[in-house]
């Protein structure tokens, strides 16, 4: 066995060291002396290696060891010991070996690889770095190596280093799209927007035929608050590729979050005249259509698609919405009941239809679709923010109490959760939750009219903090000048004010708006009275008193006029 194995050793040596040609000679020369020590080390080297074949590295190990022995200096044993050490995750031997390897062969990259791996097993974040960097200077192209570095980067927080990296990277790839992507999202971390800016615009100029280019220059814009521009890059986007999905979502988010119906249909309709197969755009535009009264419109572009059973959902929700609005409530019921019938698993259908309920005040239908819903399906943030709500109307208020807390915990961003909620908490005198409730509600969606009037009406009915909330009134009413509600909010703060005049113009205007709202007609008999209208105070109170026959504090009123 220990012949065979030196027979083999020989061979390899022989071979290694460059030993007799093959070739014919005109002249037999004497090949020159081989060292008899590099000889052992070639054979226990190539033991080694075959160890290692067989995964077999303690014994593979002993091998290399005895070859050192022969052969100190061996950049290439070396390297194998620290191999192995690094295999069994002996990362300080590893590091050891792996050092001298280096030292006599600089230039090894196998070698300057497996130092950074055996650096960064042992923590040794910098370290790693540092000869990943040294083996990029050798080999400038490794993607492996360019993605292990930009981790490392990002884990020390070298944004700098990284920067540079994803350029060299963007340079070497020939402009590719992932890497413009990421160098764009490092530009914007950085808040480095002409950068970013500058290389979206490039990759519009590189690949003008793709939608991706203007898909950066929209997120972009957005982030710089810039809506028009924003717009104007999606649709550009729209315009290369209609499907697009990102483009479709950017634009009806942008339109929904400012309101701006006629800019959706206005977008969306182009996109129709281009494409109008694409069922996202004709819903999308048939919800603008809504918002802007244009129901038959909306209902032209909708029917079509409530016959496919592949968008029959969204197109019946649609006809639903459109039919509540035009207040065809048994149109839109036999809608939104069919959807629950088709998807008993779909909570648009049970959530419009319990809401339509609510708007003819038909309470205890509504509680009973909730019911059933949430039988369907447990835990649902907005069914039961709605079952809360619903309870409330009917002053059934400590329930709705545990509901709504229920639903807010699941959902603490939920709007309409929040707006029921704090009702329910200024009515059982829950202030302090109130507060709490409104305060971060307003760091989530500071510039949110029902928020803002809500809690603004709540410091009023307590007198504290009256300029603030009239602050937080105006600042609503400027959104929704036609609110009646609102119009009411920031008399009746003058009123607490002392402010009677101003008081009575804004409430003249809401009562013109709200005219059945028993609160708006009371609050007006209050101005006349602080005004020294007796007469004016006695009619509205008497009129306020009709629609809230209930109302203690209002017989109490006119028993003390």
């Amino acid at each position: 066995m220990k012949t065979a194995r030196f027979t083999v050793g020989l061979l390899v040596i022989t071979l290694w060291l460059g030993g007799c040609a093959s070739a014919p000679r005109l002249k037999k020369e004497t090949p020159p002396p081989i060292d008899a020590n590099k000889k052992k080390a070639a054979d226990y080297y190539l033991s080694g290696a075959l160890y290692d074949f067989q995964d077999q590295y303690e014994r593979a190990l002993l091998e290399y060891f005895q070859a050192l022995v022969y052969d100190s200096t061996s950049a290439q044993i070396l390297k194998a010991i620290g191999r192995d050490f690094l295999r069994t995750r002996r990362f300080e031997s590893a590091i050891e070996y792996l050092k001298k390897a280096y030292h006599y062969n600089p230039q090894d990259k196998e070698t300057i690889y497996y130092l950074a791996e055996a650096h960064f097993n042992n923590r040794n974040l910098l370290a790693a770095t540092r000869y990943f960097e040294k083996y990029l200077e050798i080999d400038p192209y490794n993607l492996m190596v360019q993605n292990n570095l930009a981790y490392l980067y990002t884990q020390l927080g070298d944004t700098d280093k990284l920067i540079r990296l994803r350029e060299k990277q963007l340079e070497l790839s020939g402009f590719s799209q992932e890497a413009v992507l990421q160098l764009y999202r490092l530009y914007l971390k950085t808040e480095q927007y002409d950068r970013a800016e500058a290389l979206a615009r490039k990759l519009v100029e590189t690949h003008p035929r793709l939608p991706n280019g203007w898909l950066l220059l929209g997120n972009l814009y957005e982030l710089k608050d810039d809506t028009t521009a924003a717009i104007r890059s999606y649709r550009q986007a729209l315009q290369l590729n209609t499907e697009n999905k990102q483009a479709i979502l950017q634009l009806y988010r942008i339109h929904r979050a400012t309101r701006d119906w006629k800019g959706m249909v206005q977008t969306f309709e182009q996109i129709y005249r281009i494409d109008t197969t694409n069922v996202q755009v004709r819903l999308i535009l048939s919800e603008g259509y809504l918002f802007l009264k244009q129901y038959d419109d909306a209902k032209r572009i909708l029917r079509p698609l409530s016959r496919d059973e592949h968008i029959r959902e969204q197109a019946l929700e649609m006809l639903g919405r459109i039919a509540s609005d035009e207040k065809n409530y048994p149109e839109a019921e036999n809608y939104f009941k069919e959807l629950t019938r088709i998807n008993p698993q779909n909570k648009f259908g049970w959530f419009y239809l319990a809401l339509l309920y609510n708007q003819q005040k038909r309470f205890q239908e509504s509680l009973r679709v909730l019911q059933t819903a949430l039988e369907n399906i447990r835990n649902d943030a907005d069914l039961l923010g709605l079952y809360g709500s619903t309870l409330s109307q009917l002053k059934r208020d400590q329930e709705a109490l545990d509901i709504l807390e229920r639903a807010n915990r699941l959902d603490p961003k939920n709007l309409n959760t929040i707006v029921s909620l704090g009702i329910i908490y200024d009515r059982l005198k829950m202030h302090q939750k109130s507060d709490s409730l409104y305060e971060a509600a307003l760091l989530l969606y500071p510039d949110y009219p029902l928020i803002l009037n809500n809690y603004s009406y709540s410091l009023c009915e307590r007198e504290i903090q009256l300029e603030r909330a009239l602050k937080m009134a105006k600042k609503a009413l400027e959104q929704e000048p036609e609110n009646g509600a609102f119009l009411d909010t920031v008399g009746w703060i003058y009123y607490k004010m002392g402010d009677y005049q101003t008081a009575l113009k804004y409430i003249l205007k809401a009562i013109e708006l709200r005219e059945d709202s028993p609160e708006v007609i009371e609050h007006l008999g209050d101005v006349y009275y602080k005004l020294g209208n007796t007469e004016e105070a006695r009619k509205y109170w008497e009129k306020a008193l009709e629609k809230d026959p209930s109302n203690q504090q209002l017989k109490e009123k006119l028993q003390n006029l």
